[in-house]
């Protein structure tokens, strides 16, 4: 039998040529509030104190912008501007994680890693199947599914996915750079028109 996803959540996956290192020392970080699961605290990653950071690395943003493009227009085939409206650094110290969410009040969102590390885990919004057991995993019947960062690898997807990032079980913190898209100019027709300003 065939099968074939029907109305699938694309993810835009693609390594960028990038070569520039950035030095995470002299970023300022907000901590996040950890949580108690069982016996363990589990501390969360941290996030940024300047949420347009990409602004500081211009090289960086064309490359981003490009990407994004391509994923919107040749892709998707969309006929859209858009805009990164906001863009935050995030650091995960071993034994670390973050909490499920979804980026609300934006159109896509993405992540950039700078090199390996924990994976991005994505959650399914509705169980759609009978509790059974699975003889092999699929993106038909996974509840979740990772994605490992590897060096200047960009993720982009819809922005109302729910993911995480994944407890950090390695040696070293890691880090990410996190992306809201919103559309931009006029967007929509009749009574659901809107201008989107530039932010």
């Amino acid at each position: 039998m065939d099968a074939f996803g029907l109305f699938p959540s694309p993810l835009g996956v693609e390594v960028l040529k990038y070569n520039e290192s950035i030095d995470f020392t002299k970023i300022q970080w907000v901590e996040l509030n950890g949580k108690e699961i069982g016996q363990n605290f589990i501390d969360k990653s941290k996030v940024s104190k300047n949420y347009k950071i990409l602004k500081k690395y211009p090289l960086l943003n064309k490359k981003i912008h490009t990407a994004i493009s391509d994923y919107i227009h040749n892709i998707l085939c969309l006929n859209r501007d858009f805009q990164i409206v906001s863009s935050w650094m995030t650091k995960t110290e071993v034994g670390c994680e973050s909490d499920f969410h979804t980026h609300s009040n934006c159109w896509f969102a993405a992540c950039f890693y700078f090199d390996c590390g924990s994976p991005i885990r994505f959650k399914r919004q509705k169980e759609s199947f009978i509790d059974s057991e699975v003889t092999s995993y699929n993106v038909y019947n996974s509840h979740t599914w990772d994605i490992t960062p590897e060096k200047n690898l960009l993720v982009i997807f819809p922005s109302h996915l729910e993911h995480k990032i994944a407890k950090n079980e390695g040696d070293a913190p890691r880090y990410s750079l996190a992306i809201n898209i919103l559309p931009k100019g006029n967007f929509g027709k009749g009574d659901s028109e809107f201008y989107w300003p530039s932010f």
